[in-house]
C-alpha cells in the first residue's frame, strides 16, 4: 500500500492524490516520475529537477563516471574498475545521475546491462539555470 506523503505542499496539491495514482495517469508505464516535480513550485525557489542536476555535477566522482560514459556505453562492472571506488558506492553515483537524467540504462531482461551517457542531458541546463535567475 502507498501511504500518502505527508507534506504541507504535496497536501496543497492535492490532497487525494497517491503516488500510485501519479504513475496510473502516465501514459508510458517505463517512465518513472519523481513525486516533488509534480508539486506546483513554490515561487522563489529552484525547481526539483535542477536541483537533482546541479547536485549530480557537483561532486568529482561523478564528473569522473560522466566523462568515463561520454566514450561510449559501459557495464557496472567496468565503471568500478575504472572509477576505482567501492561497488556500493559507484552505484550511489549512478542512481543520482539517473535521478538527474544524466545517464540512461540499457536493460535485457532483469537486468542492468550497460551505463550510457545522454547526449542532450546537459543541452537545456543554461536554459534552465537563467530561466530560475532571472523569474
Amino acid at each position: 500500500m502507498i501511504r500518502r506523503c505527508r507534506s504541507s505542499a504535496w497536501r496543497r496539491f492535492r490532497s487525494t492524490t497517491t503516488a500510485l495514482e501519479l504513475v496510473r495517469r502516465n501514459r508510458n508505464p517505463r517512465l518513472l516520475l519523481h513525486l516533488a516535480d509534480a508539486l506546483p513550485p513554490v515561487p522563489g525557489t529552484p525547481p526539483p529537477a535542477l536541483l537533482r542536476l546541479t547536485h549530480a555535477l557537483s561532486d568529482e566522482s561523478r564528473l569522473r563516471i560522466l566523462r568515463y560514459l561520454a566514450a561510449g556505453e559501459r557495464s557496472f562492472t567496468e565503471v568500478v574498475r575504472e572509477i576505482g571506488l567501492a561497488k556500493s558506492t559507484v552505484h550511489h553515483h549512478l542512481v543520482a545521475l539517473r535521478a538527474a537524467g544524466l545517464v540512461r540504462v540499457r536493460h535485457d531482461a532483469a537486468n542492468a546491462v550497460g551505463y550510457g551517457l545522454r547526449a542532450d542531458a546537459l543541452d537545456d541546463l543554461d536554459a534552465r539555470l537563467t530561466s530560475f535567475l532571472h523569474d
